[in-house]
C-alpha cells in the first residue's frame, strides 16, 4: 500500500511540474508572439521608410531610376483602387 501511495505522490508532484512547465512555456510563447508583432510592425516601417527615400531618390536620380519608380507607383495606385473596389463590393 505505501508503494501505491508513493507511486500516487511521485505522479501528482510530476504533474504539478508538468503544469509549472506548461506555464512557464505559455508565458514564453506569449512574450515571443509579442517580440514578434512588435518586429513585424518595425519592419513594416522600415520597409515604408525605404521606399519613400527610394523614391526621393529616383525623383533626383537617373531616368531608368525614375521610370522604375512610377511603374511601382501605379502598381501601389491599381493595388488601392483595386481594394477600395473589394471594400465597396462587400457592403
Amino acid at each position: 500500500m505505501a508503494s501505491l501511495e508513493k507511486n500516487i505522490d511521485n505522479l501528482l508532484q510530476e504533474q504539478k511540474r508538468l503544469q509549472e512547465d506548461v506555464s512557464r512555456l505559455s508565458d514564453a510563447n506569449r512574450d515571443l508572439r509579442e517580440e514578434m508583432i512588435r518586429t513585424h510592425a518595425e519592419l513594416d516601417n522600415l520597409k515604408k521608410d525605404y521606399n519613400r527615400l527610394r523614391m526621393a531618390h529616383a525623383m533626383v536620380a537617373d531616368t531608368t531610376e525614375r521610370e522604375l519608380v512610377k511603374r511601382q507607383l501605379t502598381r501601389m495606385i491599381h493595388t488601392v483602387d483595386k481594394t477600395i473596389e473589394n471594400l465597396k463590393a462587400l457592403d
